[in-house]
């Protein structure tokens, strides 16, 4: 079996962006993958909509935890901590 970069690539970015969020709280691996993918799938932000799925979380630290998973999206191991490359799902 042959594994892509990109796929490398995403998965590195999965991971860095679940430990993100736990940096932020304490929550059940399942919640978190699943705000992780709210804010993935509306390009790095959670929509007010979905934001109504997490009382639990204040102001403050969904803007944390959307900063964590845009810091995480940022990085890449071929390139230079700190210069700016397309989000992963681009």
């Amino acid at each position: 079996m042959i594994v892509r970069q990109a796929e490398l690539d995403f998965l590195t970015f999965y991971d860095a962006a679940l430990q993100a969020i736990r940096d932020v709280v304490d929550m059940p691996n399942q919640r978190a993958a699943l705000l992780l993918r709210l804010i993935h799938q509306n390009q790095g932000q959670l929509s007010h909509r979905k934001r109504e799925q997490f009382p639990e979380l204040t102001d403050g630290e969904i803007e944390r935890i959307e900063a964590g998973i845009r810091t995480a999206a940022s990085v890449s191991p071929r390139q230079a901590p700190g210069k700016p490359r397309a989000w992963p799902w681009d």
